[in-house]
């Protein structure tokens, strides 16, 4: 009798996680499924894809079904080039100039690259499916780090709303962010539990991932310069150190090849656009206003205000301060972007202002806010994927 009292805790909290990782991926699977049916809808009513989807300035997909080269276009195209060709491929595959892909970062295409070698598939179908098993991680990632922050409810109405949110089409696609943000979101946790090898190393990955994650480097540094000031904890020391390892490899690969350490920012200035915060930005809320039919620009307009007034509400919340630091840092890097702006996958990957909604929503009034998003979402897909009329 006193053993299995003794087990009793345990296995209860096998079971809770066990349903927690059900709920969690059973969440995600559905907004997949979401994702599935509204492209289905595009391929059976419009008898195909939009051409615009095949040509510049975006490279020609791989040659696959129509669903998976939808899955594979956009910006999707250019990491499948990368892990196909290389950063400097045959003049026959770069549609805009010699070095553009240069602006996307390597480890994702190299993971593409290194398991389509060792597997014999295809990049595009390994990239799909690993969209799809880094973004269940994500999921779970996302809520350990609200279950932390806040409670189990919070966390299951911020994977809920997380997954649905408009901008998580990206996480269906040959797209960076499902890697990018379960790294951050581990990397994040781990900094507010102090494990500073495993925020280290995570942010170390992330960097090299996606550029909107080296905002993890002034996270790790602000969490190190606590720890020593207050505790005297010198191997904080290890997170910043190793935070940097992904960016500076990319640049130091790009130094050797190209003779030029700040290659990266000379493509994003000559072939993307570089900086721009009025363009994307300012630009994009005027004109939603004074052309409401222009959803290229209503959509941004719509995710600066969504970024407005997830701030407000962690102003309520009052989170960590390295919480603050990596969502303000993903906003003003991309809303100073000239080809990125307030787009639905930047908010995606700034998740913790969908938290911060998820926090303040009651759970009376949850049910229709996760219908809204899910609609939303199917709408993104559709408009997406037929009209071309607003990007990821």
């Amino acid at each position: 009798m006193d053993r299995r009292r003794a087990e009793a805790p345990w296995i209860r909290r096998h079971h809770q996680t066990l349903a927690m990782l059900a709920r969690t991926i059973g969440t995600f699977a559905a907004s997949r499924l979401v994702v599935a049916m509204a492209l289905g809808s595009v391929l059976v009513v419009n008898q195909g894809l939009a051409t615009h989807h095949f040509s510049g300035p975006w490279p020609t997909p791989p040659r696959a079904s129509l669903f998976l080269q939808a899955l594979g276009s956009w910006d999707a195209s250019w990491y499948l080039l990368i892990a196909g060709h290389g950063y400097f491929p045959p003049p026959a595959h770069f549609p805009i100039a010699h070095g553009a892909a240069t602006a996307f970062f390597p480890v994702w295409p190299l993971l593409l690259r290194g398991i389509s070698d060792l597997t014999g598939l295809t990049p595009i179908v390994v990239g799909v499916g690993l969209a799809f098993v880094l973004g269940a991680a994500a999921s779970v990632a996302i809520w350990y780090l609200v279950h932390h922050l806040c409670d189990g409810a919070v966390a299951d109405r911020a994977v809920v709303l997380w997954a649905f949110f408009p901008g998580a089409v990206v996480l269906s696609m040959v797209y960076s962010e499902a890697l990018a943000i379960l790294l951050c979101a581990i990397c994040l946790l781990a900094l507010l539990k102090r494990q500073w090898w495993v925020a280290g190393l995570a942010a170390g990955v992330a960097t090299g991932v996606h550029p909107e994650a080296v905002v993890l480097v002034p996270c790790c540094l602000w969490a190190a310069g606590v720890a020593v000031y207050q505790r005297r904890d010198w191997w904080a020391l290890v997170a910043p150190v190793l935070s940097v390892a992904g960016v500076a490899g990319y640049f130091l690969y790009l130094w050797n090849t190209t003779g030029d350490f700040f290659e990266w920012y000379r493509t994003e200035r000559d072939q993307w656009g570089g900086t721009g915060f009025y363009h994307d930005t300012v630009f994009a809320l005027r004109q939603s206003v004074s052309h409401p039919h222009d959803l290229e620009a209503v959509a941004p307009a719509l995710g600066l205000l969504f970024a407005v007034v997830g701030l407000y509400l962690m102003v309520r919340w009052r989170p960590p301060v390295i919480i603050w630091i990596y969502t303000v840092g993903i906003l003003v890097s991309a809303f100073d972007s000239n080809m990125v702006g307030a787009r639905p996958r930047v908010l995606l990957t700034a998740f913790p202002l969908i938290v911060a909604v998820a926090r303040r929503v009651r759970p009376a009034a949850f049910g229709t806010v996760a219908a809204v998003s899910g609609f939303l979402l199917a709408t993104m897909t559709f408009l997406l994927f037929s009209l071309v009329l607003v990007a990821p």
